[in-house]
């Protein structure tokens, strides 16, 4: 007896898999979002389409900073997994605050009698206005430091405020109280330069 010809139709190939392709991007998000973190949409061509993206921003993010977004990118072929989306953040500068690593700088107005009594101001801060000290006796260009007050990251890590001095004379509009105030820092000039030091 002949024996059963073996038969049956060849399984079909799947398509191959192949990841979809990165995607690069660049925002800019405002300097107060770099210092809390938050959220922020990203509008993102993927293969095409038109997306937007909800992307959180850590906090204390750096201008510059680099992020990658697994699975954002482009989509993938025959059920292959989807690129990443490489976005760099830019940080919009601030009016008033320059950010150093995680400190923050600021130039501190003081009117010459806070300078020469000492007084506490209020310095604002990302994290609410607090009470500096200004010493008797101040120079301008003096740097004074707020612990804990500057860039905040979500490890624990605390960057401090820098506030620098900056002593402001009275207006020029009332000229005889410039000349009595000119008057009395003759009186108290000392003897030797303040530049008596400088050398080449």
């Amino acid at each position: 007896g002949g024996g059963k010809r073996a038969g049956g139709q060849r399984g079909r190939r799947r398509p191959a898999q192949t990841p979809g392709a990165d995607v690069s991007a660049r925002i800019e998000i405002p300097f107060q979002l770099a210092i809390d973190g938050g959220k922020t949409d990203v509008r993102v061509d993927r293969g095409g389409t038109g997306e937007t993206i909800s992307v959180t921003i850590p906090q204390g993010l750096p201008d510059g900073a680099r992020m990658r977004l697994r699975g954002q990118g482009r989509p993938g072929t025959g059920g292959g997994p989807a690129g990443d989306l490489l976005l760099e953040v830019g940080v919009a500068a601030h009016p008033l605050f320059h950010r150093d690593g995680d400190t923050l700088e600021l130039t501190l107005p003081i009117t010459l009698a806070e300078a020469i009594e000492g007084a506490k101001v209020d310095v604002p801060t990302p994290w609410g206005t607090i009470a500096l000290r200004i010493p008797p006796g101040t120079s301008g260009g003096r740097k004074l430091r707020a612990a804990g007050m500057g860039v905040r990251h979500t490890n624990g890590a605390k960057g401090d405020l820098i506030a620098e001095v900056q002593i402001l004379l009275p207006d020029g509009a009332d000229a005889a109280a410039l000349e009595r105030l000119l008057d009395a820092a003759k009186a108290a000039q000392p003897a030797v330069s303040p530049r008596a030091h400088l050398r080449w």
